[in-house]
């Protein structure tokens, strides 16, 4: 997935929600390594405003398997008519 997203680095940017504030986390030290970085947003906490937009706005959702759970963001984001995909 991630050598996906070095194709698309000059076409796309990539935005994170819901990462703790402040923290740098396992995927956007991955990102800086790819030379990523400058492409990617990290909000942390962002409002159901926000997020709607977001959802409404982009290309399609990336969300990974951390933990077993209902999945929500991705039903949001289905319901935005944005493409998902668990990874």
């Amino acid at each position: 997935m991630l050598s996906f997203l070095t194709q698309l680095k000059s076409q796309a940017h990539f935005v994170v929600v819901a990462e703790r504030a402040g923290a740098e986390s396992i995927l956007t030290r991955r990102f800086r390594n790819l030379g990523l970085k400058p492409y990617v947003h990290v909000l942390g906490y962002v409002d159901n405003i926000t997020l709607a937009s977001l959802y409404r706005h982009a290309l399609f959702l990336a969300m990974p398997s951390l933990y077993e759970g209902f999945g929500l963001p991705l039903v949001e984001a289905m319901a935005h008519g944005t493409p998902v995909h668990n990874i």
